[in-house]
Order: structure tokens, then sequence, then C-alpha cells
């Protein structure tokens, strides 16, 4: 939709991107170890990517999530819930769709607590 500037999913379109803005998507291989992550990672930056969505495990995303500060490169994973840095000055390009496992478990008492009291 943001290709072909089509303003039914995000209504205010227009304000957010330029005029002929394009996205294109590489995908890569679905493999969740390190290794994998930093080929991912290297072939993103080889193509001159603007963002990198991935990985969706943590392990791989603290090693990327240290990259990519390092060379100022946005990141996001969909997955990472151990990642304790996210938006510290070591991991400001970092961010997460998902709440991490520190945030869960802090909050996890107070839900239990809440749910033996009803």
């Amino acid at each position: 939709h943001v290709t072909s500037g089509d303003s039914a999913v995000v209504p205010n379109l227009a304000r957010l991107v330029r005029t002929n803005t394009s996205i294109s998507l590489t995908l890569f291989d679905g493999e969740t170890t390190e290794a994998a992550a930093v080929r991912m990672y290297r072939a993103s930056r080889a193509i001159e990517a603007h963002i990198l969505l991935g990985p969706g495990t943590s392990a791989p995303a603290q090693l990327l999530g240290a990259l990519s500060n390092v060379d100022n490169f946005p990141m996001i994973s969909h997955g990472a819930v151990s990642v304790q840095s996210e938006f510290t000055p070591e991991y400001q390009f970092f961010a997460r769709t998902v709440f991490s496992n520190t945030v869960v478990t802090r909050a996890f008492p107070s839900l239990l607590l809440g749910l033996l009291l009803c």
C-alpha cells in the first residue's frame, strides 16, 4: 500500500512518506543461529537496506542489536524477548514488537494476585 500510495490501511499515509516512496523486501533464510543472523546482517548491509526486520529469537537479536548500534542501522526484532538493553545507549537502534521477559516477569505476580482476588 505504501508503494501504490493507497491510504486505505494507513489513513495519514501521505503525511508519513515522501512522494515516490517505495518499499522492497529481501528475504533471507529462516535459520535462527547467530551465524545465520550475521550472514543476514552482512547481506542487508551489502544491499544498502535501510532497516532490518529480524531476527525472531533473542540470542541472535542481542548480537545484531550490538552490531546495529555500531553501524547506526535500525533493527526491529519480531520475537526477541530477552534482550535487556532495548533503547539504552548500547542498543539505541534496536526495537522489538513483544515485551521483554523482564517486563512480563515483573507484572506476573500482580496478574496472579488479581486473578486470585476475583
